[in-house]
């Protein structure tokens, strides 16, 4: 299911989907599994991107710390004026480290 899409169509939105996986159909033949943020928004999108950030892998059992995707953007356009708006989920894990990685690349990319 395109859940973003589904709410957006539901509230009436704008809707620009980052994917963080996009894993292989359950069945072949089958739509691509994919999980990631989104943005929705009343004003119109004009542009997205999917930026990369630091993250461990949810897929791998032994995790190491490598620049994937999932720091989505989308510039809408509100009153005739781009606005950018970022969206990422940092991750969850005890240790900070790989979060504070994940700031500083967002900090690097929103600059």
């Amino acid at each position: 299911r395109d859940l973003a899409g589904e709410l957006a169509r539901r509230l009436r939105m704008y809707v620009s989907f980052a994917p963080i996986y996009s894993l292989d159909p359950a069945e072949p033949g089958g739509p691509r599994a994919e999980y990631g943020v989104a943005v929705l928004s009343r004003h119109r999108i004009v542009s997205a991107e999917n930026h990369e950030i630091t993250r461990l892998s949810t897929q791998d059992p032994n995790p190491v710390p490598a620049p994937a995707p999932g720091f989505g953007e989308a510039v809408v356009r509100v009153r005739g004026l781009p606005v950018h708006v970022y969206v990422t989920h940092l991750d969850y894990r005890p240790d900070p480290a790989v979060r504070v990685a994940q700031v500083a690349d967002t900090r690097r990319i929103m600059a």
